[in-house]
């Protein structure tokens, strides 16, 4: 008969400390962490178990943990999948051979199981055992895994022993009670600031065999990791939806805010539907970023994920669905960064009750927001920023110099490059002469590319740089003498606040939100929409008269340091987060909306 010693646990539910406690007591080499449902199958499981911690190397061995059904709960645990962590080969049956007899091969894993999991003591206690502040119940085993792994010894899943796993019953009354209580589980979250690395891919699970046998949610998905860092208990964080990664204004300006969040100490995390080309700008900031495209679908995983976050930060209109499906859950803030193009989604069923019903709308511009009083007067406005690169510079064009007017914008109808080029046809061979007029974005309406390029044949003063990186679109501004945005429908362009930062004189169209910060002929030049006479009038008084240019320019500057800096953006966004309630207080009949104000316009107070 085996000694047995009983120690007492009267401490509230914690499985990390019990199992802590438990090894303290202990005084054998080896120590097996065991679940009261887990019921051996077989006489020698223990040595089945223990043996391969005689092999050098080997840091701690979990075997094959199967359900009532005889199908498989745990062949060993993989990283890499949707909602972090998942099992291999679950719900096969106990005696599958997929993937060349997978199941039924001793191997290395990535994750153990904490329901049945053998390791040395000395190794253990080395490792600090379970981490019963950050990891008190969910994935216990998976941080004790890791720093497993950190030390560079293998965790092993072996066939060899087979013990049955009733699941959820050692849980169970615990998670009833924390369900009432309503209480955010971190540990998620304490996984993607711990263990990003190990996390985002699994180097004995690739995605490969991912997408081949993991059943449980086979849709694609992908984490790129940002930096590992210290988790601390009680720090904020924030979950980003981004509607796409292109080189577009609203995903630029999201990255201006993940960085202000991280530096005031947030953890940011960001997912999108889909991959792009600035995903690495956010990887290199330190930001984990989710490649998901079931987060704009209802589906529940998301929900699973993202109710553990203390914000959501959902960008444009089409991220409505996380909105719809989260913010009665989460502090959720929808940031619109559209007008018009609002329409578009009008028929669609739930989004119109989304937007009636949203708690916390920031819009960039009033021109924006007066989309939004149609359905909702709850709102606040914050204005679009860029971090400070000014380099002073002159611009003392004589009356013979070529003056370099940029359009920076992707190319289509929406952003009214055919009004620039109309506009010159209004004017003088004199003025054409002192023109260059530079390019610059990605084609988004390839029909509308060849319609107006064909208009300019033979023009060779004006000249197109294409799609450039975000650094590359900052070059182009800096190199201009003028910036032009002739836009039918722009609520607040990112490169306007990029041109008012580097001093540039900017004509914008009245169809543009940013119109509301220029005072005509001073701080810079608004033009009636699609009058490309009136553009035209514009860029001849510039020509006429270029001094001006430096004028203007300078005051443009004195407006974004009064509204566009990100000393601005940061009190203004970081005010309006500490004011918002719970979900819970918002949705108490006769309680007063604390956190917002009708038609707040956060964007009208200065730093």
């Amino acid at each position: 008969d085996l000694p047995m010693k009983f120690v007492r646990y009267d401490k509230p539910y914690n499985f990390s400390d019990k199992c802590n406690e438990g090894a303290k007591e202990c005084n054998g080499e080896v120590v097996l962490f065991l679940n009261d449902d887990v019921r051996p199958l077989q006489a020698d499981w223990i040595e089945n178990t223990i043996e391969y911690l005689l092999l050098p190397g080997v840091g701690g061995v979990s075997p094959k943990l199967i359900y009532e059904d005889d199908s498989i709960q745990y062949a060993g645990m993989v990283t890499g999948v949707r909602n972090l962590t998942g099992t291999s080969f679950h719900c096969y049956h106990r005696d599958s051979t997929a993937y060349i007899n997978f199941p039924q091969l001793t191997r290395e894993v990535s994750i153990l199981s904490g329901a049945c999991l053998a390791m040395r003591r000395d190794l253990f206690l080395e490792v600090d055992g379970f981490d019963a502040i950050n990891a008190p119940s969910a994935h216990s085993d998976v941080d004790l895994s890791f720093k497993i792994l950190e030390k560079g010894l293998k965790c092993i899943y072996t066939p060899y022993a087979e013990l049955r796993h009733i699941g959820h019953l050692s849980l169970k009354i615990h998670e009833e009670k924390e369900s009432k209580k309503k209480k955010k589980d971190k540990a998620d979250i304490f996984l993607l600031n711990r263990w990003p690395e190990y996390v985002a891919s699994d180097p004995y699970f690739p995605a490969s065999m991912r997408n081949l046998l993991y059943h449980d949610s086979p849709t694609p998905m992908t984490i790129y990791p940002g930096r590992q860092r210290e988790y601390i208990a009680g720090n904020k964080d924030v979950l980003i939806l981004c509607h796409d990664l292109t080189r577009s204004g609203a995903p630029i300006m999201l990255y201006n805010i993940c960085k202000v969040l991280t530096e005031n100490g947030y953890f940011v995390v960001l997912a999108c539907a889909k991959d792009g080309p600035i995903r690495s700008m956010y990887t290199e900031l330190g930001i984990n970023v989710i490649i998901d495209p079931l987060i704009v679908t209802g589906h529940a995983s998301f929900e699973k994920f993202a109710i553990n976050f203390d914000y959501i930060i959902g960008n444009t209109v089409v991220n409505y669905p996380a909105i719809k499906q989260m913010q009665d859950k989460v502090k959720t803030i929808w940031w619109l960064q559209e007008a018009k193009v609002i329409d578009h989604f009008i028929n669609e069923p739930d989004f119109v009750p989304t937007l009636i019903n949203a708690k916390h709308i920031v819009g960039v511009s009033d021109y924006s927001l007066n989309m939004v009083r149609k359905y909702n007067n709850s709102f606040t406005k914050i204005y679009n920023a860029c971090y400070d690169f000014y380099v002073p510079s002159k611009h003392d064009k004589d009356l013979t110099a070529k003056i370099r007017f940029t359009i920076v914008g992707s190319i289509e109808s929406r952003k009214g490059h055919d009004i620039l080029f109309e506009a010159l046809d209004y004017l003088e061979q004199d003025v054409i002469d002192r023109l260059q007029i530079r390019v610059v974005g990605r084609v988004l309406d390839p029909a509308f590319r060849d319609r107006v390029t064909e208009k300019i044949r033979g023009k060779d003063f004006i000249s197109f740089a294409g799609e450039i990186d975000n650094a590359g679109a900052v070059k182009e501004v800096a190199g201009s003498d003028v910036i032009v945005c002739p836009s039918r429908d722009d609520p607040f362009p990112v490169v306007l606040v990029e041109a008012f930062c580097m001093a540039k004189t900017c004509i914008v169209s009245d169809a543009t939100g940013f119109a509301e910060l220029i005072e005509d002929d001073e701080t810079g030049f608004v033009f009636p929409s699609e009058d490309a006479k009136a553009l035209a009038a514009v860029i001849r008084n510039i020509v006429v008269d270029p001094s001006k240019i430096e004028r203007i320019g300078n005051n443009a500057r004195s407006v974004y340091l009064r509204e566009l800096s990100i000393p601005v953006l940061q009190k203004r966004l970081l005010t309006y987060m500490d004011g918002m309630p719970d979900p819970g207080e918002l949705m108490q009949p006769g309680k007063e909306k604390s956190g917002t104000r009708k038609g707040a316009l956060l964007a009208e107070e200065t730093a």
